[in-house]
């Protein structure tokens, strides 16, 4: 196949991703409040990543230095 056919295959291909949501998906309804307990759970596990992520640092800087 020549350059000239495959642009010409190309640009006449549909576009088309997979895994791609769905066009209409409602941002937020009113049975969908946030639970509490899952924001804490969320802020815990942020909070013992970044202690993870500070470890990390120290541990690389002495490596280099």
């Amino acid at each position: 196949m020549t350059t000239n056919n495959l642009e010409k295959e190309s640009r006449s291909a549909p576009v088309s991703i997979p895994g791609t949501a769905p066009a209409s998906v409602p941002l937020s309804t009113t049975d969908s409040a946030p639970n509490l307990n899952d924001l804490e759970d969320t802020e815990t596990t942020i909070k013992n990543l970044q202690k993870q992520l500070d470890g990390l640092a120290v541990q690389t800087k002495q490596v280099f230095l």
